[in-house]
């Protein structure tokens, strides 16, 4: 189909405000300094965090201050008290419960914020001013325009996004069968937020790009397919570390290569961790990690299971280990597991402007 863009109703912007986007998590404690009443009535609440009933959020600024990736920093909201580990592995929580925003945030490194007033039962057609290199997703968002008599939540209608490209997008959208249907031209206003990659994104290393694809996964409800690409990120972590390891050997790359098929996860567990563990606690934290990760994903790959007897728990166990243990492990890579959040709300970009031209023309159309 070919597109007509139409730029008169809509707008759009790139978010510049970004957060990191955390959950308070169940094992945070309640400020020492508050005075003891207000200790009372937060202790009678309870954990402000409880999968999956309620979730408590924390948004840091980013770019982020480095210090706060250092171990043993405790985060304070004015209320409770927290690591920034723990807030972190307690994100991811999140994806079980179908929570696109956060999802999305994690496996895309760019968004855009469109603002449309649609006259329904037509296409129509958005160009972005800055095409992106892959669209993953877009979210919809319906919300009053501002302007009066509008007929907000008047009208059952059913809006879609369709034709995705690197330029654009269509919408599509329709009344509900039976349904009334609105005089006016313009009665309705609606958001959508872009997800996706703008420039190259080959600099993101490729453990994360699994990772990224587990997270895709979890929110079509393919846990076991989910449980499959974590734990290709861990292994693709693992040889990365393993691969600096031994750099400084000055070995050859056939011979990294052969060590990397053949070596044992147990040992290449040993060499990672040597330094600051005993062998007793390495063994127990392969264990661990073996447990949650590489059998099950080794089942599947052998066959002895399929996919669809993961279960949602189990996908949620895998995918927060491999957050712990590459947290623990490297420093410098934590900063590629925050989720980063971009605030702006699709109803912020109707201005004056726009409102005057729905109003002139909705007058028009009543004549």
């Amino acid at each position: 189909m070919p597109f007509h863009f139409e730029e008169k109703f809509s707008r759009q912007a790139i978010p510049s405000v970004k957060k990191v986007g955390l959950v308070i998590p169940d094992n945070c404690k309640v400020k020492d300094s508050l005075p003891n009443n207000i200790k009372s009535l937060v202790g009678a609440i309870g954990q402000p965090t409880n999968p999956p009933h309620t979730f408590a959020f924390h948004y840091i600024d980013y770019p982020i201050d480095n210090d706060i990736l250092e171990d043993n920093v405790l985060i304070d909201n004015g209320i409770y008290e927290f690591s920034m580990r723990d807030a972190l592995i307690q994100t991811f929580d999140l994806q079980a419960f179908s929570n696109d925003e956060f999802c999305w945030s994690f496996a895309t490194s760019d968004q855009l914020i469109v603002l449309t007033a649609l006259d329904v039962g037509n296409s129509f057609d958005v160009k972005f001013d800055t095409r992106f290199e892959k669209v993953s997703y877009i979210l919809k968002y319906h919300f009053p325009s501002g302007v009066e008599n509008s007929g907000y939540g008047k009208y059952p209608i059913h809006v879609t996004v369709d034709s995705i490209r690197p330029d654009g997008f269509r919408v599509v959208s329709c009344y509900e069968p039976d349904s009334d249907r609105a005089r006016s031209m313009l009665p309705f206003f609606f958001g959508f937020r872009v997800f996706g990659f703008r420039g190259r994104h080959d600099d993101i290393p490729i453990w994360r790009q699994f990772l990224s694809e587990a997270v895709i996964q979890a929110l079509h409800k393919q846990w076991g397919i989910a449980l499959i690409y974590t734990a290709f990120g861990l292994e693709s972590f693992i040889d990365h570390k393993l691969i600096e390891a031994l750099a400084p050997a000055k070995l050859s790359q056939d011979y990294i290569d052969h060590m990397l098929r053949v070596g044992e996860k147990r040992n290449e567990f040993y060499a990672l961790f040597h330094s600051h563990m005993s062998k007793k606690e390495i063994n127990k934290y392969y264990d661990k990690v073996n447990a949650s990760v590489f059998k099950p994903r080794n089942e599947i790959a052998h066959g002895i299971r399929n996919t669809n007897t993961v279960s949602q728990d189990q996908y949620i166990e895998s995918i927060k280990c491999v957050i712990s243990f590459i947290w623990d492990l490297d420093k410098k890579s934590r900063m590629h597991l925050l989720p980063v959040m971009h605030q702006l709300s699709p109803e912020s970009l109707i201005d004056n402007d726009i409102k005057e031209s729905c109003k002139r023309i909705k007058r028009d159309s009543e004549r």
